[in-house]
Parts: structure tokens; sequence; C-alpha cells
């Protein structure tokens, strides 16, 4: 190999080694400085952590708490209306700036234990629209859930779905409890 050849592989060995560092760092920097920029790895997925729920609860308390900004008297308009606090916390991955949407039903439960049938009016209630802010996230979220009067035993099913109904990623349902 001639000495000009060995000089031009050595610039181009050299040019090299130093580039892909650069390149490195570069990026590793570009993504601390806006990490919306940084791809996220893996799958696409989520799940609920947990679900308590707290029967009991009244409308107005919930608000309060939820919403302190809205005056006693607009609060008060709304009515006394019993029912429960779901309180859950989901997890999700690799779904960053996805449109995620939380459904809620209300359903009796038997006797034995068995699911039966969804109060009326609780089907599949559209609950909060959220967008993940990075590829991995674990939040919680509060719903309140209006329970009719009476005796009967009740779950709450929580479902979160992919832009609105299209595709659900995860589902789960609260311990029975009694209004």
């Amino acid at each position: 190999m001639s000495d000009e050849r060995k000089s031009r592989a050595q610039r181009v060995l050299a040019t090299v080694a130093v580039a892909i560092p650069v390149l490195v760092g570069g990026s590793a920097l570009l993504f601390t400085v806006a990490p919306d920029l940084k791809p996220c790895l893996g799958g696409q997925n989520a799940h609920f952590i947990e679900a308590p729920v707290f029967p009991g609860a009244d409308y107005q308390d919930y608000l309060r708490r939820k919403h302190p900004r809205p005056s006693d008297s607009q609060i008060a308009s709304l009515g006394k209306r019993p029912g429960a606090d779901v309180r859950f916390t989901y997890s999700a991955s690799g779904l960053r700036h996805k449109k995620l949407t939380f459904f809620v039903s209300l359903v009796s439960v038997r006797p034995d234990g068995a699911v039966g049938v969804v109060a009326k009016d609780s089907d599949r209630l559209q609950g909060e629209t959220v967008s993940p802010e990075s590829c991995d996230e674990v939040v919680g979220r509060d719903y309140f859930v209006k329970v009719p009067h009476g005796t009967k035993r009740y779950r709450v099913v929580l479902e979160l779905f992919r832009d609105d109904r299209d595709e659900r990623l995860a589902l789960t349902q609260t311990a029975i409890f009694t209004p």
C-alpha cells in the first residue's frame, strides 16, 4: 500500500473516530435538552396498577376536593348525588403523546359474587382523555361514579382505550361495595 493510500485511510479512520463520539454526545445532549425528541423504545402497553373505591361519597364533596375554585353556591346548585369515588393508578409505556381515553361502567354484583348487569345509564361512560408526556408514565386519577340508593352490591369497571374505543389497552374492576 502506498503512503498516500495509507495517509488517506488514516484520515478517514480519524474522522470516523472523532465523528462517532461527537454524534453520540450530541444526541445525548439533545435528548437531555429536548426529551420529547427521544424515541420511545420497546412496545406500547398500559395497565391499571390499583383502583380502590370509596363508597358513600358525595358529588359536592368530590367537586370541592377536585376543583377547589367553584363557589359553594355553584356546587350547591348541583344537588346531592350519592356515589363512589374511584381513585385509580395506571401505567403507560411507549404511548407518549397518544390519545388515551378512560371509560367507566357501574355493574351490579349477584349474591354469588358474579358480575351482574350494567346499571342503568352507567355503561361505558366516557371519562377523562389524557396524553402521556413521557415514554413511561405512572399516573393517578380520580373519578366519581353515581350509584343508585339501595342495598345492591356493585363494582366499577375501568377501561383504557387508545383513540376512543378502537383499541382497549387495559381493563380492571374495583372491589365489591354497597352504597
